[in-house]
């Protein structure tokens, strides 16, 4: 049995799922030498009637409307050409991709920076909800993450120097996934000079 990394990244308009909207969804799948498996995707959702209320959401918030106008991601939604997603569809490439890599004995765990964070909403997704609960869509996320801020905070404990990588576009889900991985391969590299 092997690990298969989803490491996963959300950008949103607020920090709860009750009250506030998934802008963008990004992940790229490795295994748990942490070689990625397949090239990492991501997509804007569509909110379809609901787009103006998103709108508004992201424009009520300085913080929200600067980090995602600085990204390019408030103009990416808007752009009359814009190439937008439903959830459904979201999880369907999402579990497609999944389903390319895992062999019959491998176990999917959601990995990146607080990922619990993306995982809390995804769950609260009527579309997400049962692939964290059954195998209904014939895989299943484990309930184990990988949240690289753990390791942060194990290496500020002893002192020692958090790896940090070079992120080009912050605050995009494909870009945040990527980074998370680059991290991610740099905690593993510590460990491994330490165990072996």
């Amino acid at each position: 049995m092997s690990k298969i990394f989803a490491f996963t990244d959300l950008e949103t308009t607020g920090l709860e799922p009750d009250e506030s909207y998934i802008l963008e969804v990004g992940w790229v799948l490795t295994d748990e030498d942490l070689d990625v498996l397949l090239p990492g995707r991501s997509f804007l959702v569509d909110h379809g009637e609901r787009r103006a209320e998103v709108y508004a959401a992201i424009e009520s918030n300085p913080f929200i409307l600067n980090m995602h106008t600085e990204n390019g991601l408030y103009e990416a939604l808007q752009a009359e050409d814009a190439a937008l997603w439903s959830l459904d569809e979201i999880r369907d490439a999402y579990i497609q991709d999944i389903k390319t890599v895992v062999g019959p004995y491998d176990t999917v765990h959601l990995a990146g920076y607080s990922v619990d964070f993306d995982r809390r909403w995804l769950k609260y997704q009527p579309e997400w909800r049962n692939l964290f609960t059954s195998k209904d869509f014939g895989v299943q996320i484990h309930h184990r993450v990988l949240d690289l801020s753990s390791f942060g905070m194990m290496y500020e404990t002893v002192g020692a120097t958090i790896p940090t990588s070079e992120n080009p576009n912050p605050h995009r889900s494909l870009e945040d996934s990527l980074d998370a991985l680059q991290s991610a391969r740099a905690y593993q590299a510590d460990v491994r000079k330490v165990a072996f």
